[in-house]
């Protein structure tokens, strides 16, 4: 079974159908793992709002807007 990021491509261009349109994979978070003996540095901070913001909606759902992703890579 593969993630929806990983077949959006292939489902946009007919390659891949949905044959179980009710059913769906539950969601898998991104978890950034953080030190907390000195506290988040201004440019970690940066990192993770441009990470939330690039995957918000998520780039893979996108119809149109190809924006951040080069062939099928988020782009940072």
């Amino acid at each position: 079974m593969r993630s929806e990021w990983d077949v959006a491509e292939d489902l946009r261009a007919g390659r891949l159908v949905r044959v179980l349109h009710d059913w769906r994979l539950p969601p898998a978070d991104i978890v950034a793992l953080l030190g907390a003996r000195h506290g988040r540095s201004a440019r970690t901070a940066r990192f993770l709002e441009l990470v939330h913001a690039m995957l918000t909606p998520p780039p893979w759902r996108r119809n149109s807007d190809k924006r951040g992703m080069t062939s099928g890579r988020l782009v940072l």
